[in-house]
């Protein structure tokens, strides 16, 4: 990340506009909204390569938008619930669709582990359940060690229900306080 802090600067923004829908003016704005001044054809050849790469992404976007106007303005999520898109948002249903799916993702796990601590007979207490792609616990000491093999646990009984293969990003942490659990902030 501090080796190449521009170029990652650079990427991030371009992947986060993109996926909603920006084009390459739009893209062009952005950059110069942050101090990321490049020539107009090098920020076209960023749109192209990037919709070259991923143009499998692309094709899914395009199915996502007929199954919206098929539908009358709903898709369903990987998981399968309805969602409504509004006509306004259409350009970024793949994005609406990535992150719902993923937090309904988290609220299956969630229910997973929780059941697998009560079975366990482990007293918890959700200090924040759902947080940002995380679920933090309170968990008496004695006790951790047997519930972070729960934490993992949960994630293989997700991956069977869904007969997925999702991979945990990160590990879980054990902190007396949510600054000691936070995940480091992007540089």
């Amino acid at each position: 990340k501090k080796l190449v802090k521009h170029e990652r600067s650079i990427c991030k923004l371009a992947f986060l506009l993109l996926q909603y829908g920006g084009g390459v003016g739009r893209l062009n704005g952005a950059m110069e909204e942050a101090d990321i001044y490049l020539p107009f054809d090098q920020v076209r050849e960023l749109y192209d390569t990037y919709w070259t790469m991923f143009s499998q992404l692309r094709e899914f976007g395009d199915q996502l938008r007929l199954e919206w106007s098929r539908n009358g303005g709903y898709i369903l999520n990987g998981v399968g619930r309805p969602m409504c898109v509004p006509p306004g948002y259409i350009k970024d249903i793949l994005n609406r669709f990535i992150q719902s799916t993923a937090h309904d993702l988290l609220v299956i796990y969630s229910d997973i582990l929780c059941n697998l601590l009560d079975k366990a007979e482990i007293e918890w207490y959700p200090v924040i359940l759902d947080f940002h792609d995380a679920v933090t616990l309170e968990i008496a000491e004695h006790q951790q060690s047997q519930a972070l093999a729960i934490y993992k646990q949960a994630f293989v009984e997700l991956n069977d229900k869904i007969s997925g293969e999702l991979q945990i990003r990160g590990t879980p942490i054990v902190g007396r306080t949510l600054s000691e659990v936070k995940e480091p902030e992007d540089e």
